[in-house]
């Protein structure tokens, strides 16, 4: 049997599978008339159009004046900071789903939507029901520790100051503009980060799938791992500052003017400040200054 036979028939199959699962769904539903009903009748379906809602912060505490220093979020979906009054941090959500933990603990804002889809074994929803979560931020205010720990959606963070930053996103683009922090802590399943005009003390980053691009005052410790992508970096101080070793076992290399191709490793400098690249497969720059990325 030739290769596009075979791929023929699998497809056939999939395809019945899914007719199946189909007709057994319509059989359950019984006498339910619209798709928007099963979802009532059978918590283990989701059909129909979302139903989305929203409420703030201050809602939730019943109070305009809301205040916090630090943040907790958990679960799906996409996230946004902004600057903003504090209580006017906005949750958008399905709500026929689990109502999210959505408020201030002991100065933490704290946000789990984790069990948004609990118990959902079939989504048969045809417009998106991503949770969505915008955080206020004060101008001028420092956050002692943003924690964020996402299965899947896109997380941007502009134009704030934090202390710490933690962010594990196992699917979503990773996007940080004009932010200041002393230590950061990225991880990311696949999803390309982008970290742009930043002023960093300690920076890690550890990519399985996706391209990893920094620009910004980096000193202290620069540590990235990439597994698969590209890493390119654009830092305001000159190379005499720093450190530099570079791992690449399939891909080029560039530092500054020098344009190494494909040496697999690359170490030099003795200043103060340290990046430390390994990548797997994937090309590494590093540009200094008013020099550009290629």
């Amino acid at each position: 049997m030739s290769r596009g036979l075979k791929r023929f028939f699998i497809i056939c199959a999939v395809v019945t599978c899914l007719g199946l699962i189909a007709a057994t769904i319509g059989y359950a539903a019984g006498g339910v008339s619209g798709m928007e009903k099963i979802s009532d009748r059978y918590s283990w379906i989701r059909a129909g159009a979302p139903e989305m809602t929203d409420i703030t912060l201050a809602e939730t505490m019943d109070s305009e004046n809301v205040s916090f220093d630090s943040v907790s979020i958990k679960g799906d979906g996409d996230i946004s900071f902004i600057s903003g009054n504090a209580g006017d941090t906005r949750l958008i959500y399905d709500e026929k789903a689990e109502a999210p933990e959505f408020a201030v603990k002991d100065g933490v804002l704290t946000v789990d939507v984790r069990d948004a889809n609990d118990g959902v074994l079939i989504n048969l929803g045809a417009a998106d029901s991503t949770p969505q979560l915008i955080v206020c931020i004060p101008q001028g205010a420092t956050l002692e520790n943003i924690d964020i720990s996402s299965d899947y959606g896109d997380i941007e963070l502009h134009d704030l100051t934090a202390n710490t930053l933690s962010i594990r996103s196992n699917y979503g683009d990773i996007d940080i503009a004009d932010i200041t922090y002393n230590t950061a802590d990225i991880e990311s399943d696949c999803g390309n980060i982008t970290l742009d005009g930043v002023d960093s003390e300690k920076l890690s980053i550890a990519s399985d799938q996706g391209d990893v691009k920094i620009s910004g005052r980096l000193s202290g410790s620069t540590d990235i791992t990439a597994d698969y992508g590209n890493t390119d970096i654009l830092t305001s101080l000159p190379e005499s500052s720093y450190s530099i070793d570079v791992k690449a076992d399939f891909g080029r290399i560039k530092i500054g003017s020098h344009d190494y191709g494909d040496t697999e490793h690359i170490s030099f400098g003795s200043g103060a400040d340290m990046i430390n690249i390994a990548a797997d497969m994937g090309d590494v720059s590093i540009g200094f200054t008013d020099s550009s990325l290629e």
